[in-house]
């Protein structure tokens, strides 16, 4: 399907669109389409595959998941932009099986639960691109759930919002590469990322600067693990922890960091460090579980 337009539809699953076999769309746009349970736009059924070359998919909205575009298969999109959707549950796009984003921009969808932008249930990656101004209760920009994966490379994580997470909640394990969380603003806790008991961020090369939190966590708060390289943390605001808070058995290991913020550490918590620069670790020394180098 080549330059056309899929607008005003309706349907239970699969607004605009359902996959079950194999659908090549080519600047196509998708809007305004609306589903009663699944894929306000798409349909990715699990025997299905579904690639997108540019186009839009906007102002769709889903009762249950996946406001722009659901996949249950495996769904490729290039250079498309995934915006203005609604879902309680993964607005931009929900993810159960595996997708790819490249160079897209998902930007201003708004879930009443879990991941504005994009909320992965199965497996996904996001190649550059933006993903901005979505809104959730947890993980604005992006969720991950338990036992799910996410890799993040070269994309920018921005001006999202939510309670808890503002761009990223990681529940599952979220592999950060090349990106930044910047400006993203929670009403409680983690402005740039909330890490779970049972979740896991890596990052190397990642910019954590100018996200808030009202509570703590202004750029990160920590109840799982956090493995940071390379990171730059700066300029983040909360109550407690304005760079990083590390909570419960949270543990947090640093390699060539620069933390110019704040980092605050309850006594169960383990922090690790190599190559970090500035004198939090001295400010905060009594409040540390453990230290090492």
């Amino acid at each position: 399907i080549v330059d056309s337009t899929m607008t005003a539809n309706a349907a239970q699953y699969g607004a605009a669109a359902y996959v079950n076999g194999t659908a090549t769309m080519t600047n196509v746009a998708m809007t305004a389409n609306n589903a009663a349970a699944q894929g306000g736009g798409v349909y990715v059924e699990k025997a299905g595959t579904f690639e997108a070359t540019g186009g839009e998919i906007s102002g769709n909205a889903a009762l249950s998941s996946g406001g722009g575009l659901y996949v249950a298969g495996i769904a490729t999109v290039d250079g498309a932009a995934i915006s203005a959707n609604v879902a309680p549950n993964g607005a931009g796009a929900n993810v159960s099986g595996t997708a790819t984003f490249a160079n897209a921009q998902i930007v201003g969808n708004v879930a009443t639960k879990y991941g504005g932008g994009i909320r992965v249930s199965g497996t996904a990656t996001v190649l550059n691109g933006e993903i901005s101004g979505n809104e959730a209760q947890f993980g604005g920009g992006v969720y991950v759930d338990k036992a799910k994966t996410a890799t993040i490379d070269g994309a920018t994580i921005s001006e999202n919002k939510a309670k808890y997470g503002a761009g990223v909640f990681v529940n599952g394990v979220a592999t950060l590469t090349d990106a930044a969380l910047v400006a993203n603003e929670a009403s409680i806790q983690g402005g740039g990322a909330y890490v779970d008991k049972s979740g896991t961020l890596k990052a190397e090369g990642l910019e954590i600067s100018g996200n808030s939190a009202t509570t703590s966590g202004g750029g990160a708060y920590v109840a799982g693990a956090a493995i940071l390289a390379n990171v730059d943390v700066a300029d983040n605001t909360a109550k407690t922890g304005k760079g990083l808070h590390v909570v419960g058995d949270g543990t947090v290991t640093f390699k060539s960091a620069i933390v110019d913020d704040d980092l605050v550490s309850n006594a169960f918590a383990d922090l690790f460090a190599e190559d970090v620069e500035d004198d939090f670790w001295f400010e905060f020394e009594e409040a540390l579980g453990k230290r090492g180098k």
